[in-house]
């Protein structure tokens, strides 16, 4: 697909999940920063007063195939927009 891809169409990861890299970038709720260190330890986001630019992870489908990696992280301000960046909704079964 020269762009994004429909949902489903490729086969699931290991873990059983589907379209997890190559759509968009997946903004978190987590404040910019280039280590962990510090991070919370119990999954909860990474937040202070005065964030600046929020974590995206993954890639899209302008990155390079390099790029394509659930584990990418990258900084993008809160009011950022574009084609390539979006969220995941969940939902527990």
């Amino acid at each position: 697909y020269v762009f994004t891809s429909p949902v489903g169409h490729f086969q699931p990861n290991a873990f059983g999940l589907y379209d997890t890299d190559g759509n968009v970038l997946t903004w978190t709720e987590d404040c910019g920063k280039k280590d962990y260190y510090g991070a919370p330890t119990d999954g909860s986001a990474w937040v202070w007063d005065g964030c600046g630019p929020r974590v995206v992870r993954g890639a899209s489908f302008i990155d390079p195939p390099a790029n394509f990696r659930s584990a990418g992280r990258r900084g993008r301000p809160p009011a950022a927009r574009g084609t390539f960046v979006g969220l995941r909704v969940a939902q527990d079964l």
